[in-house]
């Protein structure tokens, strides 16, 4: 991983659904250190798009995944294309089981 000295502000309005990601992903050290920070590094930013996969992304709605994926891809420290293919595995995964 790459060690990057930007920070990067965490909009309120996905601060549950990253939580909710985190969780699904096991990543407990995001709720731990960034429950109450309005800030990340982005390095961190980085390691937490690694949850974005279709499979942490059950209990979240439709709409707070599109802008989960905005942040990260407006981060400019994730991997768009691997976002990319996630979000169409997700909305391919909704269509097919419904959730």
């Amino acid at each position: 991983m790459m060690k990057h000295k930007k920070v990067i502000r965490i909009p309120g309005s996905i601060r549950d659904p990253l939580e909710t990601m985190a969780d699904n992903a096991k990543m407990d050290w995001f709720i731990q250190d960034y429950s109450k920070r309005k800030t990340m590094p982005a390095g961190d930013v980085e390691a937490l798009s690694c949850a974005f996969l279709a499979d942490n992304l059950y209990r979240i709605i439709d709409e707070d995944v599109v802008d989960m994926y905005d942040f990260f891809t407006g981060s400019g420290v994730c991997d768009n294309r691997r976002l990319q293919k996630e979000l169409v595995r997700r909305i391919r995964t909704k269509d097919e089981y419904g959730f």
